[in-house]
């Protein structure tokens, strides 16, 4: 595997990867914030605009925080299952074997359970620090700082908003499925 690496074509496939990912992000997640902001309040959405927002956006993630808010969206959202993702890390998933062992191991449970929880926690209290960033310009840091201030001050009507919804739909299918 390393030979490949190590060789003009896999230097060549790094750098279209290293390329074609920020990219993909940009477009796909940065690129529909904006479009959708723009729909909500009664804008017309124009993608190209939204293109050059979210391209714009990009480099207000090239930083330390920055870095790690994409790295969160890009791995740690597919594999806990909750949040928004990139088409490109949809199916990123834990293997079957891997998750089997993980559930047949008390210890290791307990300890699978522990890091989903901290990672959908992370993502509950930072929810609102992608649009805060491409929408109100701020720096991941001070985006991060206003959304734990946010939901702190309003953390119950927002997972209201998002929680009874959820079940809402869910437990009159789970009664219907019976």
């Amino acid at each position: 595997m390393t030979q490949c690496l190590f060789t003009w074509q896999g230097v060549l496939l790094i750098a279209v990867w290293v390329v074609a990912l920020p990219a993909v992000v940009a477009i796909k997640l940065f690129a529909e914030i904006p479009l959708c902001n723009d729909l909500l309040y009664g804008k017309p959405g124009r993608i190209i605009e939204s293109l050059k927002n979210g391209m714009l956006s990009l480099k207000r993630f090239l930083t330390f925080r920055g870095f790690w808010t994409v790295l969160y969206v890009l791995l740690a959202t597919p594999l806990c299952g909750v949040g928004f993702s990139v088409s490109v890390t949809d199916e990123l998933h834990i293997p079957h074997f891997i998750v089997e062992a993980i559930l047949a191991t008390p210890l290791y449970r307990v300890a699978h359970f522990l890091l989903i929880a901290v990672l959908v926690a992370v993502g509950i209290i930072h929810v609102f620090v992608m649009h805060a960033v491409v929408i109100d310009g701020m720096t991941p840091s001070e985006a991060r700082s206003w959304s734990l201030k946010t939901m702190r001050a309003k953390g119950f009507q927002v997972l209201g908003s998002m929680v009874l919804p959820f079940f809402g739909s869910f437990c009159p299918l789970s009664y219907t499925c019976s």
